[in-house]
């Protein structure tokens, strides 16, 4: 396991205790880093997690304090579920790709927001036109899927 811990810190810019730790190496379109294990690519804050507190339980997510989805500092990291996780998205208007600099969101927050707003006042159509995007991501942004939708827009 030492092996492993080296290798791994030796990829994240650890700083002082209350600063996120960004990891150096391969960052996904999510904004996550990954940290390559056993002929697998595993989430760069999951490893972080468990060399610093032991193993994930099945079916929990590692959440992020700090909103920063590079951000390996175990300090910064909670367990909870894929529920909690969803939550704390939306209360953190962490929504998009623009907090992480990713680019490819063609709205802000608060337009995530207002759009929020709108459900059973008008229909997706309708929003999605007032937005010039498409139904598929009004619906996205409607259920709070957090997946990158299929014309390449983070929600």
């Amino acid at each position: 396991m030492k092996a492993i811990s080296d290798r791994f810190w030796n990829k994240v810019a650890i700083g002082k205790i209350e600063e996120c730790w960004r990891y150096l190496e391969y960052i996904d379109k999510g904004g996550y880093g990954r940290f390559w294990y056993k002929s697998s690519s595993i989430r760069a804050h999951r490893v972080a997690w468990e060399l610093a507190n032991g193993p994930i339980s099945n079916g929990l997510d590692i959440l992020h304090k700090c909103n920063n989805r590079s951000c390996c500092n175990p300090k910064h990291l909670y367990c909870g579920t894929h529920s909690d996780n969803m939550k704390d998205k939306s209360i953190s208007g962490n929504v998009s790709s623009l907090s992480l600099g990713l680019g490819k969101s063609k709205l802000h927050n608060y337009e995530i927001l207002d759009i929020r707003t709108m459900k059973g006042v008008k229909s997706q159509r309708e929003i999605a036109k007032e937005f010039n995007v498409s139904q598929h991501t009004i619906g996205c942004i409607l259920r709070n899927s957090g997946w990158l939708c299929k014309e390449g827009y983070y929600v």
